[in-house]
């Protein structure tokens, strides 16, 4: 019995101890501030811009959506466009594809993004139609869209690209699928 107070008596004390040795001053630090990285992106041959990602950073990988439906004067059925957005890394180039398709339209680009903070702008780069005869739509670096997840919303800026219809900037448009 005597044992089993004196071993009771050693799980105390021990417990008392380690307890004790992790308090840490009020006054102290919990975690240390990661620096910032800061890289130079190539937006086109005459442009850079730095990109700055801090602790939180934003997974933009992945395909967004979103549905245009319509209707036109003189018929019954509601018409639709589908514009999608696919972010995918190469190499470690942040690009993406970004189309319209739907009634009486079919377009295709090939984009260069930059992250910033909690917002991702969209470049063009070129045509993803391989016609070499098409005049392309935009200059290449021209500034089509930007996204910006606030509030874990997307909210969509439109710049040079911009859907059919009536549009407002800072709305929700797109959703990750």
């Amino acid at each position: 019995m005597k044992k089993l107070v004196f071993l009771f008596y050693i799980i105390i004390v021990l417990t008392v101890v380690s307890c004790s040795s992790t308090n840490k001053p009020k006054n102290t630090p919990t975690t240390t501030p990661k620096p910032s990285e800061t890289a130079k992106v190539i937006i086109s041959e005459n442009e850079t811009t730095t990109n700055t990602t801090d602790q939180e950073t934003i997974d933009w990988l992945g395909s967004y959506e979103y549905d245009l439906v319509f209707e036109t004067e003189g018929q019954e059925i509601k018409n639709i466009i589908s514009y999608e957005l696919n972010i995918y890394k190469q190499e470690d180039e942040l690009l993406a594809d970004l189309s319209a398709n739907g009634y009486m339209t079919s377009l295709g680009f090939h984009c260069r993004c930059v992250a910033e903070n909690n917002k991702l702008k969209v470049y063009y780069l070129e045509e993803s139609d391989e016609d070499p005869d098409k005049e392309p739509t935009y200059e290449k670096g021209e500034h089509l869209l930007t996204l910006e997840m606030r509030k874990r919303k997307l909210i969509t800026y439109w710049e040079k690209f911009e859907p059919e219809g009536e549009i407002k900037n800072g709305t929700v448009y797109f959703k990750k699928q």
